[in-house]
C-alpha cells in the first residue's frame, strides 16, 4: 500500500507537469488547473503522563490539484485530486458538474462527490474547525438550489446523496437555507436526515452558523446537534467561535473557542480515530502572514481541554503556496 501511494503521488505530479507544459492548449479548450501544497511543523504535548509525553515532526500535509473547465455560460466541471499526509494516501477528493439556470430559471444542478451544503465550517486557523471534523458530508450526491433573482442574497437547497451506512438506498437527505444580504452578514440553517446502521432508524442533525465583518474585524459563529439518534446511542452537539483580526494587510491574527458534548456520562478516553471522543472544550490562537503573493506562513498554538485527562497543547507551523 505504502509503494501504492507513492505512485499516486508521482502520477499526479507528472500530470502536474504535462499540464504546465501544455497550459496554453488547454486552457484555450477551457481547462484551468490550480492546486496547493502545505507543509507543517508540528508538536504536542500531553500533560497527564508522568513525566509528560512529548511529540514533534514534520510533514508534507496536502498536495491538492484543482482541474477545472467552462464548457459556456451555464455548464461546469471541476475534480480535485488531493494527497493526505495525515492517511498518507492519494484520493480523488471532489468531481462533480454543475448547471446553471435550468429550466430558464434561477436553479443550479450539481451533481457528483463534492463537499456538501451541511455545515459552513469557515477557518482562520491552521486546524479546521471541530464542526467540520464531525459533520462534514463528503459524498456522491445531487443537489437543487434555488436563489430567487428578486431577494437577493437568498438561496434555498435540497440534497440527496450516498449513504455512509451502506444502505442501497436513496434515503439520505439534505436541507439548507442561507441568507447574504448586501454582505452585510451571512446566514444559513441546515438540516440532515441519513438512515442509521442497518437501515431502519434515522440519524437526523440541525445546524446554524453565522458570519459577519465589521470594518477589519470577522467573526465566525457554527453550533451544529444531533438528534433522533439510532437506539440509545448518544446525541452528541458541538459549537464553534472564531475572531479574525486583520492588523495588517499581509498579517491577520485569529482566535477560536470550541465546544463538544457528546451525551455520554463519564470520562471518555481520547482515540485518535474519533476526533472528538474525549474532548470537552478548546481553544486556539493563530496568526496569518503573507511572505510573498500566494505564499502564507500560518501558526497556531491550541489548547485541548479532555475529560479523562488534564490536557493537550498543540503548537504548529504551516508554509503554504497556491499556484
Amino acid at each position: 500500500m505504502k509503494k501504492w501511494n507513492i505512485m499516486c503521488v508521482i502520477l499526479v505530479l507528472a500530470f502536474s507537469v504535462v499540464l504546465f507544459c501544455f497550459n496554453g492548449p488547454i486552457q484555450a479548450k477551457g481547462l484551468e488547473w490550480s492546486g496547493c501544497i502545505e507543509v507543517d511543523m508540528l508538536g504536542s504535548e500531553q500533560k497527564d503522563r508522568m513525566p509528560s509525553k512529548s511529540e514533534s515532526n514534520i510533514v508534507l500535509d496536502t498536495l491538492e490539484l484543482v482541474l477545472e473547465t467552462e464548457v459556456n455560460d451555464n455548464v461546469s466541471a471541476m475534480a480535485i485530486i488531493k494527497y493526505d499526509g495525515g492517511d498518507d494516501e492519494v484520493l480523488l477528493d471532489e468531481a462533480n458538474l454543475t448547471l446553471k439556470n435550468v429550466a430558464h430559471i434561477p436553479l443550479t444542478l450539481t451533481a457528483g462527490k463534492y463537499v456538501l451544503p451541511f455545515g459552513v465550517f469557515e477557518s482562520h486557523l491552521v486546524n479546521d474547525p471541530l464542526t467540520q471534523e464531525i459533520y462534514e458530508i463528503n459524498s456522491a450526491g445531487i443537489s437543487l438550489a434555488y436563489a430567487p433573482e428578486e431577494m437577493q442574497g437568498v438561496e434555498v437547497s435540497a440534497s440527496v446523496y450516498e449513504s455512509q451506512a451502506g444502505v442501497n438506498d436513496l434515503a439520505d437527505y439534505i436541507l439548507n437555507a442561507s441568507f447574504a444580504p448586501e454582505e452585510l452578514y451571512s446566514l444559513s440553517i441546515y438540516y440532515n436526515s441519513a438512515k442509521a446502521e442497518g437501515g431502519f432508524d434515522r440519524d437526523d442533525s440541525m445546524g446554524v452558523s453565522l458570519n459577519t465583518t465589521a470594518r477589519n474585524i470577522t467573526f465566525d459563529g457554527e453550533y451544529i446537534t444531533a438528534f433522533n439518534r439510532e437506539g440509545d446511542n448518544p446525541e452528541e452537539s458541538a459549537y464553534s467561535m472564531s475572531v479574525a483580526y486583520q492588523l495588517q494587510p499581509t498579517l491577520e491574527l485569529a482566535a477560536r473557542y470550541e465546544d463538544y458534548e457528546d451525551d455520554i456520562e463519564g470520562n471518555q478516553e481520547t482515540d485518535q480515530e474519533e476526533p472528538a471522543q474525549g474532548l470537552d472544550y478548546l481553544y486556539s490562537l493563530g496568526a496569518n502572514y503573507e511572505l510573498y503573493e500566494n505564499a502564507t506562513l500560518s501558526a497556531e498554538y491550541r489548547i485541548s481541554e479532555l475529560e479523562a485527562e488534564n490536557a493537550l497543547n498543540e503548537w504548529i507551523l504551516r508554509v503554504s503556496v497556491e499556484f
